[in-house]
């Protein structure tokens, strides 16, 4: 069954103001995240960091702040990395997130470490637990952010450049049923305006494949009158 992706409802913000159009831009800059794909320095394995395609990016999560990487993906709704029980070749290949080394991580069930939650992306599949902790995008800090631990990744991910993978999607598109990062920048006041950006760099070869820009949008990525 594939959930039809709706629109939570926000006070004063509706469907447009979401996706960026009607808004004015921000007085306050937006936060702006870069994006990596090959020969960034972030993935420890040259040899699949040079034949990497996939735009990522880092963040921060658990406290003390621990760096991993994920991929930014518009079409799922989750947050999730490779659990530090995870031992297959695919979580191996990555860093992995051991929430039980965190002061601000949660549960977010009783037993949910008994609590498996399958999530396919086309052929991949990830076995996931859900946790609740800290989790840092650049500057913006948000608290109590549902997280999936990957107990089991799919061979594929072995591939990857990234960590793991953060979904920027609808709340009804959720496998753990968590709100999303996004919308948890709203919800806590994080952001000057609902909304976010991306600027995607058309070499596709450079290092530097982009920038996502939480709360605005970056004036110096067009040249044009801008029209909404």
């Amino acid at each position: 069954m594939v959930a039809e992706l709706q629109p939570p409802s926000y006070p004063g913000s509706g469907l447009l103001n979401l996706l960026g159009c009607g808004l004015k831009l921000s007085k306050r800059d937006p936060d702006l995240v870069p994006l990596y794909r090959k020969g960034s320095g972030w993935d420890p394995n040259l040899e699949r960091s040079r034949q990497n395609t996939a735009d990522y990016s880092q963040i921060e999560v658990e406290t003390p702040p621990t760096t991993f990487t994920v991929g930014f993906d518009t079409g799922s709704a989750d947050v999730w990395l490779p659990g530090s029980r995870c031992t297959s070749s695919a979580c191996l290949a990555h860093s992995r997130y051991n929430p039980r080394l965190s002061t601000t991580a949660q549960f977010a069930q009783a037993d949910s470490r008994n609590a498996s939650i399958y999530v396919f992306y086309g052929t991949r599949e990830v076995r996931l637990a859900p946790v609740n902790d800290t989790l840092r995008v650049g500057n913006i800090s948000i608290e109590q952010q549902g997280i999936g631990v990957a107990g089991s990744l799919s061979p594929g991910y072995a591939d990857t450049s990234y960590d793991g993978l953060l979904g920027l999607g609808f709340p009804t598109n959720s496998a753990l049923k968590a709100v999303p990062p996004f919308f948890s920048m709203i919800q806590q006041g994080l952001l000057e305006q609902p909304m976010f950006s991306v600027w995607l760099n058309p070499h596709l070869t450079a290092a530097d494949a982009g920038e996502v820009a939480f709360g605005g949008i970056n004036p110096n990525r067009f040249s044009t009158n801008m029209t909404t």
